[in-house]
């Protein structure tokens, strides 16, 4: 993470960052934290990960929420 590359992995993930936004998903899944952190600025939508939507699906996650 250095800060001379973010406007560069921002036009990188620009098209999936804008599928996202226009898809209006009801859940949003990545297994890399980094790519967490650029879809919940750019498209404001958290994506869980894998386990937690595991979580969900089986009702483990305390008051369905996580």
């Amino acid at each position: 993470m250095k800060q001379q590359y973010f406007n560069l992995s921002l036009k990188v993930a620009e098209p999936l960052l804008r599928d996202i936004r226009e898809g209006k998903p009801d859940l949003t899944v990545s297994d890399c934290a980094l790519a967490g952190l650029q879809i919940q600025q750019g498209a404001r939508n958290r994506p869980l990960y894998p386990l937690q939507v595991l979580e969900l699906a089986y009702g483990l996650a305390e008051d369905g929420k996580l």
